[in-house]
């Protein structure tokens, strides 16, 4: 393990980038601070880098400020279990603080550009290590340096840790663009972002959500959006992660709706809590999870959700709800059905193994690792295997508008999935029960021929039929008659309807 003993001297700027970088290296960073009484700033670091295969790395820091640009730095890399004993001695007044860091080099120089995933800091926040004065950085062209804050507390990130975001505000004419997956230029009314739980019942007490209509957005990675929405859009954005107790060889952990799924499933893969490797890389968020019944290769939502908080918005009350009273269903749950539009989700407590048994169900994931020659594999490599072959068959929705797999898989009766096996012998049919079958949705709509198929400003994407496409300035007209053509000429040729997997916003 790489120990490293040093005075370090940096520079920080707020900075917008107007160009393009040259050959990044990215990875993404769980940093939690630790209880410190002897005024030393002292924390631990999970790094996992975007390569295909790479482990995560863990790292315990010791720092202590020598003056207002240089402090002296311990750094030691740790173990995993090392690193799951120091985040016990976790600072409760501090949140996790987590970013994607990019590293490059320019004209000799070393370059770290964080973004941070919480509201923390309005640009990107930009460190230069051994630059002795601002004249002695020379500023990559691509950057646009908005301030420089060397020195300043307010930007260290043991302070940005501390930071908690109060205000609920109501904001109006907003676009949706930057809140759906699929890039819809849509628009809406009113607007409104949930930092915290206090903001949940502020807007629930306010009377907003029964005076007009309102749709709550999470990650928006399954809603298409017409022109404009003519009501309220309710974001949570609440954030925070906590390990509740350890019981009976089950880790009990809580996290807030506002928390991205797959770095929620990433940081307790980090933890040692298992149960979510199979659902890895899932767009979305963690309140979205439970609504959705969200689930792949082998594993449900629904298999680790031990209770969700919720909030009524017509009394105003709040309730814990536990997974058996949530009528969990192939996507779906109690928050489609019956309480849809009833209540808001604000936090979900998942219960985790404290021990990994690999979940190889999934032929393709059977074969990843067979493939590999490993026979054992590790959770990690489960996660990174999952993500490979979502990477493999779905857009990234940064390149390519989409809101992932736009259709369920069917499910019928023994008897209809018997005849159209005989007249389709290669249908792919997955057994449900001894009188239902899945049907693989994707290979009906191949089968009539839309694979790869494009009209006009709206696509099936040519490497899995089940995900639409945005080829450019798509409209949620265009999506809607797109899927429409589709679920009728698949009832025209099997006799089957499709249902969307993904929901329009009008």
């Amino acid at each position: 393990m790489d120990v490293k003993n040093q005075i370090e001297i940096e520079r920080k700027y707020l900075v917008d980038v107007v160009g393009e970088i040259p050959n990044p290296r990215i990875s993404d960073i769980c940093q939690t601070y630790l209880v410190s009484d002897d005024g030393s700033v002292r924390r631990v670091r999970c790094r996992q880098e975007a390569l295909q295969g790479a482990e995560p790395r863990y790292y315990y820091t010791a720092k202590r400020r020598l003056a207002y640009d240089r402090s002296y730095e311990h750094e030691e890399e740790i173990s995993e279990s090392r690193y799951r004993q120091l985040l016990a001695e976790a600072d409760p007044s501090r949140g996790m603080v987590r970013k994607q860091r990019i590293v490059f080099y320019y004209e000799n120089q070393c370059f770290e550009l964080d973004c941070f995933f919480a509201p923390v800091v309005d640009h990107l926040l930009l460190e230069i290590e051994g630059a002795e004065t601002a004249e002695s950085v020379i500023m990559p062209p691509f950057l646009r340096v908005v301030a420089d804050v060397t020195g300043l507390p307010d930007y260290s990130n043991s302070r940005l840790a501390r930071r908690v975001v109060n205000e609920m505000t109501v904001q109006h004419n907003v676009s949706l663009r930057p809140y759906n997956t699929f890039g819809i230029d849509a628009c809406a009314d009113s607007f409104v972002t949930l930092h915290n739980e206090a903001n949940f019942r502020e807007l629930i007490q306010s009377g907003m959500l029964r005076q007009k209509p309102f749709f709550i957005l999470g990650g928006g990675s399954n809603v298409v959006f017409a022109d404009r929405y003519r009501g309220l859009v309710v974001h949570p954005h609440n954030k925070g992660i906590h390990l509740l107790e350890k019981r009976d060889g089950y880790c009990y952990v809580e996290a807030c709706a506002g928390e991205v799924w797959a770095d929620f499933v990433r940081y307790c893969i980090a933890c040692g809590w298992h149960g979510l490797e199979n659902l890895a890389a899932i767009p979305g968020t963690v309140g979205a999870a439970p609504v959705q019944n969200v689930g792949a290769y082998g594993r449900e939502a629904k298999d680790v959700i031990s209770r969700v908080h919720l909030f009524y918005i017509e009394s105003g009350t709040e309730e814990w709800m536990d997974a058996a009273d949530c009528d969990f269903d192939y996507r779906w749950s109690v928050f489609k059905g019956r309480l849809k539009g009833k209540c808001l989700i604000d936090r979900v407590v998942f219960r985790l193994s404290e021990s990994f048994e690999p979940c190889l169900t999934y032929k393709a994931l059977a074969n990843a690792f067979e493939e590999q020659g490993i026979s054992h594999p590790s959770a990690s490599q489960v996660a990174n295997a999952v993500t490979a072959i979502r990477d493999a068959k779905l857009p990234n929705p940064s390149v390519i508008g989409s809101a992932g797999s736009f259709f369920k898989n069917p499910v019928v009766d023994s008897h209809q999935a018997h005849s159209l096996l005989q007249q389709y012998p290669d249908m792919v049919v997955f057994p449900v029960d001894e009188n239902h079958y899945k049907l693989a949705a994707g290979w009906l709509i191949d089968h009539c021929g839309w694979k790869g198929r494009n009209c006009g400003t709206v696509g099936v994407y040519p490497k899995q039929a089940l995900v639409l496409v945005n080829n450019g300035d798509a409209t949620g007209a265009d999506v809607k008659a797109l899927a429409h053509a589709i679920i009728d000429d698949v009832y025209s040729h099997f006799g089957v309807t499709l249902e969307c997997e993904a929901i329009f916003v009008e």
